[in-house]
């Protein structure tokens, strides 16, 4: 299975650019061809750029986190969703705080 990466990345006439070096053969996945800024996502072969203001995917990454961090705790249960019975949930919430977190400064 490969595993996805993500990319700061530039969109300018047609063509992708990861710092400053052109991405052949990226799909960019857009309505308009204007330049822009998003990101590129790469698994294995495949190349999609999409583009997105960075500073908003930063703050959407941030609220994940924030959400993540506070089903962790146990807030969920404390507020009448009643008990969280997985063993593992804590952990795995935890864990996509931390992945949400690293997205986040991959970014920067």
């Amino acid at each position: 299975m490969t595993k996805t990466k993500i990319f700061k990345a530039e969109a300018k006439d047609g063509k992708v650019f990861v710092s400053g070096k052109e991405v052949p053969q990226t799909e960019i996945l857009s309505q308009g061809k204007a330049a822009s800024k998003g990101v590129m996502l790469l698994n294995g072969p495949d190349k999609v750029y999409i583009a997105v203001p960075i500073g908003s995917l930063k703050e959407i990454l941030d609220l994940i986190k924030s959400l993540a961090a506070i089903a962790a705790g146990g807030i969920l249960a404390s507020n009448g969703g009643g008990n969280i019975t997985t063993p593992d949930f804590a952990a795995n919430m935890q864990k996509l705080a931390q992945a949400a977190g690293d997205l986040k400064d991959n970014l920067q």
